[in-house]
């Protein structure tokens, strides 16, 4: 992990060799149809380096995967009442399949240990500890799928992730599009356009305000960008790209594009996350995009203020003391629910009360907490002390992943554990799959001088005149090629 400040591709040459060696270590997948490939990428890993096609082509795989998580993060597969497996989780398991069949996924051998580990611990705890107490095997099995993402990797090189990072940008774009596109629809007396009215019920990933007004006394309702679960979720993902595009790319177009569009999304975590990654961003900016962002931030806080921007913002840092407010709920409660689920009374505070014991909440009707718990939060309630102890170090060593920059291993770690995330919605662990724990970063193999074609054999008259061509004057005929009579 490091710091990048250049937009050219770096050299490899800094990794440590027990990263490229990695891939030789783990346990290739695939199946028997695919001994040429297997071989193939065994001996790529074996020489601590990546075939350049195949990186390429499992780059390729991501970003359309990428593409079909953002569009399909209101769609679920109904289970049983209101168990769902979302899309993304359906994806994901199918990405790993293409995966096999390429012959290049493989089990990460500590990362898998890791999660044994936690899941062994809750099996045994459920069934001896937490049997009496009506726990879920339906969010245990959920969270089990989760976090067993985490154990599969496959090669890449940094030519391949940055084409994947430059997807997630235009996705971005996309998105930004949309927040006017739904600015401007309501502005012109048409409305917001709702998504859900042509989901069916049964497929709808349930428990999230995807219309969400921007004052309850007032007829607008604050961008959801169409697709995304709710406005939280848009703001933070497009939040992301503006941290991606000022640490990788340096746009300074696709930056104003992103900047906007997170003001008038109205999300108050997608900005938190920017704030959050400031520090980071500033060791790593040149000198002259520093001054560029010091000379833009009147401007933009003087459109902030103009479109009411600031107001809410400063509306939403005071619910922070205020019970049951969206920004208690969000950050307060889940630190306070933490420190009395370690206080309470036997071997409560250690082992947990079950699986999906944590009191949930509907946002739409006013719930316990009104929003998904934080997943830190939720592991030390229902897996107690030492499932947070086995859980926590699996999620930083998967997503804070060595040769990926720390700065995008930051914001997929702050969204997915502090500002939208939730210990079984699988978008949030996607996103932390796709941009930072799914690869082994290994050096592009170089490529080898092509051998000439061999000739083609002679024949008849030919062969006769090339074998005499060949002989020397000099060279008695026994010392060559035996002459034709």
């Amino acid at each position: 992990m490091g710091l990048s400040t250049s937009t050219e591709p770096k050299q490899f040459d800094a990794i440590p060799s027990a990263i490229c060696a990695a891939m030789s270590n783990a346990i290739p997948l695939g199946f028997p149809g695919q001994p040429q490939t297997l071989r193939a990428a065994s001996a790529h890993a074996a020489t601590g380096t990546v075939d350049p096609a195949v990186a390429r082509r499992v780059a390729n795989v991501l970003r359309i995967h990428l593409v079909l998580v953002v569009v399909t993060q209101k769609f679920a597969l109904p289970i049983s009442g209101e168990i769902q497996i979302a899309f993304a989780m359906l994806l994901q398991y199918a990405v790993f399949g293409i995966f096999m069949l390429m012959g290049v996924l493989r089990v990460h051998l500590v990362r898998a240990l890791m999660v044994l580990a936690f899941v062994s611990f809750a099996m045994i705890v459920h069934a001896v500890y937490n049997a009496d107490v009506g726990y879920s095997p339906g969010s245990l099995f959920l969270l089990t799928l989760i976090l067993t993402m985490y154990a599969f990797v496959v090669p890449m090189d940094e030519e391949n992730y940055n084409r994947i990072l430059r997807t997630f940008q235009l996705i971005a774009v996309g998105a930004s599009v949309l927040v006017y596109f739904n600015w401007g629809t309501q502005f012109a007396g048409l409305g917001m356009f709702n998504l859900e009215d042509f989901i069916p019920d049964k497929f709808q990933y349930i428990n999230y305000v995807y219309m969400n007004k921007l004052v309850w006394n007032l007829p607008w309702y604050k961008p959801n960008g169409i697709v995304f679960l709710e406005v939280s979720h848009l703001s933070q993902f497009i939040g992301m790209a503006l941290v991606i595009e000022l640490a990788r790319f340096r746009r300074l177009k696709y930056a104003a594009l992103y900047a906007v569009a997170l003001l008038c999304s109205f999300g108050g975590t997608g900005t938190l996350l920017v704030l959050a990654s400031a520090p980071f961003l500033l060791v790593m900016l040149p000198r002259k995009f520093i001054v560029a962002v010091v000379l833009a931030a009147p401007l933009l806080l003087a459109v902030a203020a103009q479109i009411g921007v600031l107001d809410n913002f400063t509306k939403r840092a005071t619910e922070f003391g205020t019970e049951k407010s969206s920004g208690y709920n969000r950050f307060v409660l889940p630190a306070v629910t933490s420190t009395n689920a370690l206080e309470r009374d036997g071997l409560g505070g250690l082992l947990g009360s079950g699986a999906g014991s944590i009191p949930a909440g509907d946002p739409t009707k006013g719930g316990v907490n009104g929003f998904a718990w934080s997943p830190y939060a939720k592991v030390i309630y229902e897996y107690g002390l030492i499932g947070f102890l086995l859980w926590l170090p699996l999620t930083l060593y998967a997503i804070f992943n060595r040769g990926i920059p720390f700065i995008i291993c930051w914001i997929a770690f702050l969204q997915y554990n502090f500002l939208n995330g939730a210990l079984n919605v699988p978008l949030h662990t996607v996103y932390c799959y796709v941009l930072a724990a799914t690869y082994v970063m290994m050096p592009t193999a170089k490529s080898q001088p092509a051998a000439e074609p061999a000739p083609r054999p002679l024949r008849g008259r030919r062969q006769a005149s090339a074998s005499a061509a060949n002989v020397s004057p000099a060279t008695p005929p026994s010392a060559g090629r035996p002459l034709s009579p």
